[in-house]
């Protein structure tokens, strides 16, 4: 007889973050009493059936360990139990978003001039299962294989790394080098979703500035009949079923099957609100982690939510910290990057959206990437950068280790005389690279829109103003193509923005 069972992220080659309490997650079937043990530390627990926790005492960095799990039936004589080996206490971080945080590491310039991957068992990847329902049993009968399971934890090799996300990679290299403890990355992201569906129903309704994602999709529901929307699912399962090998669906392998992809109006929109935070990351989501890397937006890119991404992040952040049980929570973020597609009409914003978030929430980084886009692709092939970035912005906000991460950063804009003084974070050795500083712009209230040519004093911009009326708003390259110009010291490019004049 089965007594319990854990959690899947539990298995040998497994990560705990160092620091925190030791939780062990997992469901019991019949009454008993569940005894875990790692190293010299023991906790016990009689438990119902049901979900059942315990947890064991931090500990500092190691490697190695093992980790026994035993159950006893509170009546009868069946036990069980169960070894997980080679454990790693460490630091983990989730690595979330959408495609760009998704892209694997062989498609990328970097692995393309430089196929190779230094093995390092010190690096644990753990990808999770991409899907849109919660369990293979809330499929149809006999479609239990588009569901797909998880991959990991494994060490970085070349086989595990080549299908893992890029920028997790470079980030986990990174940020092993500078601290030399074990890294785990939980990769938890999917291609084209939106923040929404990474956010629960209640943390969406609390924010009065979101809350009306879920009137759209509330009416856009009302208009499709359920069965049609289910039996048109399933023929998108069948359709899949004939060009596939359904043998094996594993997320984080090349031969994922793209189940999750389904775009269609209906319960199975893998871009509704909550979806893959119900069928993703909320089983993952107490488990202890340092942080989130967040490298998404591009979906509110196109369209009106992009003025409201501000506020998503706040509920994405806020239920992170609240399931962590942990105010300290990190998040480091990506502004985007530019893209050329004129269909995306509120990428500036989105940028934008990011920048205030920042300046509201200074414990955590956004880092710009600015300077390696690609106006043709809304994936730019370049993501070390970004992953590196990252790392210098957990190493300077987390671990102690002063690094800068980002590129200037507006903070405020202000009239003085005949001038629009521009104020920056992280502006140190703010320069002009080539001929072409980047476009800003002053804004009026009647609609005028005029150019001005900036001039850098003392690590701010400066912008001449002609005669008449003060402008409500200054800008810097507020498009969806963004050409920066301007750099601090270390070579990383201003964010754009939008400023009030005050």
């Amino acid at each position: 007889m089965q007594l319990f069972q854990l959690a899947k992220h539990y298995t040998s080659g497994m990560i705990f973050q160092r620091g925190r309490d030791i939780l062990i997650e997992g469901e019991a079937m019949a009454p008993c009493e569940i005894t875990v043990k790692l190293g010299e530390d023991i906790a016990c627990k009689a438990t119902q059936p049901g979900h059942f926790s315990l947890v064991l005492p931090p500990r500092k960095a190691d490697r190695g360990l093992t980790l026994t799990i035993s159950a006893k039936a509170c009546t009868g004589d069946e036990v069980q139990a169960l070894t997980l080996t080679d454990i790693y206490i460490g630091e983990i971080w989730f690595a979330g978003g959408q495609s760009n945080m998704q892209w694997p590491l062989h498609d990328t310039d970097e692995y393309r001039q430089n196929p190779y991957v230094k093995e390092n068992s010190d690096l644990r990847f753990y990808t999770v299962g991409r899907n849109i329902v919660v369990s293979p049993e809330n499929l149809k009968e006999d479609y239990q294989w588009a569901y797909a399971k998880d991959h990991g934890w494994v060490g970085c090799d070349e086989e595990s790394a080549i299908n893992f996300s890029a920028v997790a990679y470079h980030f986990a290299q990174t940020l092993y080098d500078a601290i030399k403890v074990p890294i785990g990355i939980i990769n938890c992201n999917v291609g084209g979703s939106t923040v929404f569906s990474w956010i629960p129903h209640e943390e969406i309704m609390a924010s009065p500035d979101i809350a009306y994602i879920w009137e759209w999709h509330n009416k856009a529901a009302a208009e499709i009949d359920p069965k049609k929307a289910s039996a048109d699912y399933y023929k998108f399962l069948d359709e899949i079923a004939k060009t596939h090998d359904i043998s094996s669906n594993i997320s984080g392998l090349s031969g994922e099957l793209p189940t999750h992809y389904y775009i269609e109006p209906g319960q199975y929109r893998f871009q509704n609100p909550e979806i893959l935070y119900k069928a993703m990351l909320e089983r993952v989501s107490t488990f202890p982690a340092r942080g989130m890397l967040w490298y998404q937006g591009e979906s509110e890119g196109g369209y009106e939510a992009g003025n409201h991404y501000a506020a998503a992040l706040e509920a994405l952040v806020g239920n992170m910290k609240r399931r962590q049980n942990n105010p300290d929570f990190a998040f480091n973020y990506v502004q985007l990057a530019p893209f050329g597609e004129p269909g995306f009409a509120n990428w500036a914003r989105v940028c934008d959206q990011m920048r205030r978030f920042f300046l509201h929430h200074p414990d955590h980084a956004m880092v710009t990437i600015g300077d390696v886009g690609c106006a043709k692709d809304i994936h730019p092939p370049q993501k070390r950068p970004v992953g590196e970035r990252l790392a210098y912005a957990a190493m300077h906000r987390t671990y102690d280790l002063p690094h800068e991460f980002t590129g200037p950063i507006a903070e405020s804009a202000m009239r003085l005389g005949d001038e629009v003084r521009i104020s920056f974070l992280h502006a140190a050795g703010l320069h002009q690279r080539n001929m072409n500083p980047g476009r800003f712009e002053l804004i009026y209230e009647d609609g005028a829109v005029k150019e001005a040519a900036p001039k850098i004093r003392d690590g701010a911009i400066y912008l001449p103003l002609p005669e008449g009326p003060t402008p409500e708003f200054v800008r810097y390259e507020f498009v969806t193509c963004a050409e920066i110009g301007l750099f601090n010291r270390c070579g990383y490019p201003v964010g754009v923005f939008e400023l009030r004049v005050v």
